[in-house]
């Protein structure tokens, strides 16, 4: 059986360059010690959109290349690497993440996810896309697999979700994936720091770069992996697919 491709994506743009650039020690760590391929991509390819569509272009457009892909923003650091986020991904379960719990509601955070090359997979991300009436809400993506999922994106708003076939093949990380203050995992895999100011961010996040673990493992030393094609025109193919996608609706 050949190797499932596999790769870990982000887009780091504007004030987001300082916030990866702390990560980006993690991001690699985990990749290495997994064989992942990681993609940092340092160009706008949200097609006129708030920055933070841009990653649905990007993901579809991996999922065209690699068999399994995850996404992790880059305001979050991987403090342990040695966890597998795909471990549970497969064409039955296309999708994982992290739903956090707290002041009484299930929320669904888009910070950190994990998917399968399934058709099921791409349709979802298109779906995601042709939410228009989100494009400037303040959730953005988030807000529209909150609809997607069954949540309720505004107040008030139910505490879990209703049933919706979109969510038939999604399942959940455990928290450590996706680790923040409103819901903090005891032993946390990666910390994200949304909500914040950038000042009060990079502090956050160097603190836990501090913290990682990695100094001790015995990580591969070889040549360290080579980011996939980013140059320039990493995510354009997917931003195509997704417009047209757009077009063939409307």
């Amino acid at each position: 059986m050949s190797r499932r491709r596999t790769a870990v994506c982000t887009i780091a743009t504007g004030p987001h360059v300082d916030l990866y650039e702390i990560a980006r020690p993690g991001l690699e760590a985990f990749c290495r010690f997994h064989g992942h391929d990681l993609v940092a991509v340092q160009h706008d390819v949200s097609g006129g959109r708030p920055t933070s569509w841009g990653k649905l272009p990007l993901l579809r457009e991996l999922l065209e290349v690699y068999d399994l892909v995850a996404w992790v923003d880059a305001d979050a650091i991987i403090v342990d690497p040695r966890g597998d986020i795909f471990e549970h991904v497969n064409h039955r379960i296309s999708m994982r993440v992290v739903v956090h719990r707290y002041d009484g509601l299930e929320i669904p955070n888009l910070g950190v996810m994990a998917f399968a090359s399934t058709a099921w997979s791409k349709r979802f991300l298109s779906r995601l896309w042709n939410s228009e009436e989100f494009i400037d809400h303040k959730w953005w993506e988030n807000a529209a697999a909150l609809r997607l999922l069954g949540y309720d994106v505004d107040y008030p708003r139910r505490e879990t979700r209703r049933f919706r076939v979109a969510s038939i093949r999604v399942g959940e990380l455990d928290n450590s994936w996706n680790s923040i203050s409103q819901d903090p995992a005891v032993h946390p895999r990666i910390r994200h720091f949304p909500g914040m100011t950038q000042a009060d961010r990079l502090v956050e996040m160097r603190r836990a770069a501090d913290s990682a673990v990695g100094e001790s493992l015995d990580l591969p030393t070889g040549p360290e992996r080579r980011p996939y094609r980013v140059d320039g025109a990493t995510g354009n193919v997917g931003l195509a697919i997704l417009t047209g996608d757009v077009q063939r609706h409307d």
